[in-house]
């Protein structure tokens, strides 16, 4: 009678291991450190790998890789521009400190992944779902994130100058010390955003949705706030006085 083990590795620090020919079928190695491990030759086929570090990792012909975590490994080393984002889901993938730019991620489900230090500049994101997305110092300078998903999200000290946020949805996101200089949040969903001290200026808000924001020590000077919802509780009354420069165009505010 056979007898199928399978492996738990969940956090492990496997790097710069040798794990060439290794059989690892459906092993479960969420969140390991597989830096610098050699692969070559290794049976990888079901393993779940959400979350695990697979940066300079050595692969071979004969590795054996679902295509969702071979495609994961092209991405956080090899330079990939042109690809099909809504054929794979790229959910709770692990794509920190990886060179992403100008890459199409138009559609892409990137749900709870983990981007951050990536490079994303000039990047397309137009409509993907980055629910509670980890963009931590990302550098997403002249991404388009046009109607994307960016609920929850994780975008704190993160560079988002020129980027077009324009209808996306950034509820609850934290945007605390982020850079948004020039960008365009037009028809943006800001509703319980935390943007305690970040650099709004010369931003265009037009009919954005604050309501609930946290705008502590917001840098707002020079942007457009005509028709943007700014509605708090009594209790959570918005201190003009706390903000660190004039807001133009400001129609509604109770």
């Amino acid at each position: 009678m056979l007898i199928f083990v399978t492996l738990i590795l969940l956090n492990a620090n496997l790097q710069q291991a040798n794990l060439m020919g290794a059989y690892l079928q459906n092993a479960k190695l969420n969140k390991t450190n597989l830096r610098n491990a050699k692969l070559d030759g290794a049976d990888l086929r079901g393993a779940d790998l959400r979350g695990s570090d697979l940066k300079n990792s050595q692969i071979n012909d004969q590795t054996m890789l679902d295509e969702k975590w071979l495609l994961v490994w092209q991405l956080v080393n090899q330079s990939i521009i042109q690809f099909d984002a809504g054929k794979i889901s790229l959910q709770e993938v692990n794509l920190s400190s990886a060179n992403l730019t100008k890459i199409n991620l138009e559609d892409a489900n990137l749900e709870k992944a983990n981007l951050s230090r990536a490079d994303l500049r000039n990047s397309n994101l137009s409509l993907a779902n980055l629910h509670q997305a980890n963009l931590f110092i990302a550098d997403l300078r002249g991404a388009n994130l046009l109607g994307a998903n960016l609920t929850e999200a994780n975008l704190n000290n993160a560079d988002l100058r020129s980027c077009n946020f324009s209808n996306a949805n950034l509820k609850n996101a934290n945007l605390s010390l982020a850079i948004l200089h020039n960008s365009n949040l037009t028809g943006a969903n800001l509703a319980g955003a935390n943007l305690n001290n970040a650099d709004l200026r010369q931003i265009d808000l037009g009919n954005a949705q604050l309501e609930k924001a946290n705008l502590f020590h917001t840098n707002l000077s020079g942007s457009n706030l005509m028709g943007a919802n700014l509605k708090k509780r009594n209790s959570e009354q918005l201190i003009l006085k706390r903000l660190t420069s004039q807001m133009s165009n400001l129609k509604k505010l109770t």
